[in-house]
């Protein structure tokens, strides 16, 4: 949570963090994605308490929306995986990562 907060990006950081257990396919993204809501569950109320998120304003009403859309890309992603065979799973999450690193390095 801290190297997160500090990168700016928590979904790399999870990640090669969950590599170092050898996963299985579906254990890692089942794994992931429960990380992913309990740190979106400790941050909606502290955006609120900092007031990055203001309740009287629209931008309360997002969350929902927010919510939804993040849980159908854990689906669709979930699917994407399903196609991608257990043994070469491994390579394609490392693949994703070498090219969120890069993205890291250059991006201006």
């Amino acid at each position: 949570g801290v190297l997160s907060g500090l990168l700016g990006t928590g979904g790399a950081v999870r990640v090669t963090f969950l590599q170092v257990f050898g996963l299985d396919r579906d254990s890692f993204i089942a794994t992931n994605a429960s990380l992913a809501l309990m740190a979106d569950l400790v941050r909606i109320p502290v955006y609120l308490s900092t007031g990055i998120v203001n309740p009287h304003r629209e931008d309360f009403l997002l969350i929902p929306l927010l919510v939804v859309i993040a849980y159908a890309g854990t689906l669709l992603g979930r699917r994407i995986a399903a196609g991608i065979p257990q043994d070469r799973f491994r390579h394609v999450v490392l693949g994703a990562l070498l090219l969120a690193g890069f993205s890291f390095i250059f991006r201006g």
